[in-house]
Formats: C-alpha cells, structure tokens, sequence
C-alpha cells in the first residue's frame, strides 16, 4: 500500500451547492438534484459514506499498491475535517472478505469487488452479507495490511474477478472519475461540476451509478 497523504482542508461549499431540500407533504429531507454523470455505471456504485455529506478526494486514481504502473485502481477520500475519524459505509450490497488488518473488501454481483483500506473499529466480519451505505468501520491511519498514512483516510478501490480495475471513466454515486496526468490527481466530474484532488469537496448525493 502507498503512503497516502491528507490534502489542505477544502474551501467551504457554498450554502446554495449544499442546502437541502424539504419534500413537501413529509419530513424526509433529501440533497438537491445534480446532473448524473456520463461514466461506465456498471458497477452500481454509491459513494462510500453518508448521503448528504461532503468528503474530500485528497488522492486521485493511483496505484493500489504505490508503484508507477497501472491500473490506477485506487482513489483516497478524507471525510468533512482534517484528521477526524468518519464512518465508512458499503458502496453496494455483498459479501464481506476480511484479508488482514484494517482492510474490509466487498463481493458484489457479476464479479466486482470493492476494497476499503485504513479502516478502525471495524464493525463486520468475513462471510457477512452487509447492504448498500451498511457502516464498515471508521477511517484511521491503520495499515495492518503494509504501507502507511499520514491521516485518517479511506482508501478505496475497485476490483472485478480479483483484478484491479483502472478507475478512470467509472462512474461512482454519480461521479465520473477522471485521472491526471500523474498519479494521485485527477478529479470527480458530474455535469458541470468537477472535485479535484487534493481537497476537491464531493457531495454524496445518494446516487447509485451513473444515476
């Protein structure tokens, strides 16, 4: 695993981009509509925490493993605070696979895998079947699996038939995820919005896939 570093904290977003909307005639509250993204959706990905927050892509589509060849399979989220610890929640519904320390994967149907790396206080166990925006555990600097981090982050990956799959043109919780021209930048693109590493703000909107 790399040394993941935590980005600057971000700019606040503005209260128009975040504001949440009451549906009338009920109390459930629900964030705004944004254009879906134009991404391969196959996957059916959520974003992998809360709907209704903001988390920081404090690293673009890299590595999983650190080194300088591809696929760049691997994205680093931070949550609303710098060196706080935030829940992390299953980006899509299966079974749970628990390698080593700290890492938590997930298999999903027709062959993905999702991959959640520097996790603590981990909440589910190998061979559970968990639900989508289930709770996993919390994000640390934990690297019972190598590597190391210099702050609380998720690292996340996508796999599919146990070969790491390259990030970019996915789409997840309605962001496409774009590469840069080096490892660990790139950004989140959905309509006209784009987040960009390191301190690129995305919303969860609840969206699954490209939707």
């Amino acid at each position: 695993m790399p040394k993941h570093g935590v980005g600057r904290s971000a700019s606040p977003i503005s209260v128009a981009a975040v504001a949440l909307a009451l549906v009338i005639g009920g109390g459930y509250v629900q964030p705004p509509a944004i254009q879906a993204a134009s991404g391969n959706g196959a996957a059916k990905l959520s974003l992998p925490w809360s709907a209704g927050s903001s988390w920081r892509m404090t690293g673009g589509p890299h590595n999983h493993r650190g080194n300088a060849n591809g696929p760049w399979s691997s994205v680093d989220f931070n949550g609303p605070r710098s060196g706080g610890s935030y829940k992390v929640r299953a980006a899509r519904g299966g079974v749970v696979v628990r390698p080593c320390k700290n890492l938590v994967q997930i298999r999903h149907a027709k062959g993905w895998m999702t991959s959640y790396y520097h996790l603590t206080k981990i909440g589910v166990r190998a061979g559970e079947r968990v639900a989508r925006g289930q709770v996993l555990g919390y994000t640390s600097t934990r690297a019972g699996c190598g590597g190391s981090a210099t702050g609380p982050h998720l690292h996340f990956t996508l796999l599919r038939y146990r070969r790491l799959v390259d990030l970019d043109g996915h789409a997840i919780g309605g962001w496409t995820v774009r590469e840069g021209a080096k490892q660990y930048r790139g950004c989140l693109v959905r309509g006209d919005k784009q987040r960009c590493a390191p301190s690129g703000a995305v919303l969860n909107t609840g969206a699954i896939g490209a939707q």
